[in-house]
């Protein structure tokens, strides 16, 4: 578990609402040349009916020795698919797989940021060496943090030993 010193900034959760529900193919992280679209996966309830969000993950390539060194700039981008039906209640919140293994004060606040988000709002981890990690909601900046711990901390969710879903992690690796 890794401690995570947040500087939250003016970002509204919500506050610019993303205009597709795709993933582009290319990220500028932290004003660094673009990151391209390596990898990317949907997670879905109910057999398939019910889509929840989806994960890109931005890098040359994906590759272990890259993604694991803090020379290499990377991004992770989760896109909200859920639409709520005012029909009926979802009985899971979904929301809280979102957050990972962080020091508790970390994952409290990474929580808050993620709980009003919305179909079509988006969050993106991003580390660049010079600059470190940063965590955008819908394009405003909400946390920015040193450590590249904390970006293996994202990757390591969807990518490591125990994943949020064994079967989105094949999918965001490929054949």
């Amino acid at each position: 578990m890794f401690v995570m010193a947040i500087v939250l900034a003016a970002a509204r959760p919500g506050a610019a609402q993303a205009q597709t529900l795709d993933h582009p193919p290319a990220l500028n992280a932290n004003g660094t040349a673009a990151l391209t679209k390596a990898a990317e996966a949907g997670r879905v309830a109910l057999l398939g009916t019910v889509p929840l969000y989806s994960v890109a993950i931005y890098a040359d390539r994906l590759d272990w020795a890259q993604l694991g060194s803090p020379d290499t700039a990377k991004a992770l981008r989760i896109l909200i698919t859920f639409k709520p039906d005012l029909r009926r209640s979802f009985p899971v919140d979904w929301r809280r797989e979102l957050v990972p293994d962080l020091e508790p004060s970390g994952r409290t606040t990474f929580l808050g940021l993620i709980t009003p988000l919305q179909q079509g709002d988006h969050v993106v981890v991003e580390y660049t060496p010079q600059k470190g990690t940063t965590i955008r909601v819908n394009n405003g900046v909400a946390a920015s943090v040193a450590s590249h711990d904390v970006m293996l901390t994202f990757l390591d969710h969807w990518l490591g030993e125990r994943p949020v879903s064994e079967d989105m992690k094949r999918r965001l690796l490929g054949p």
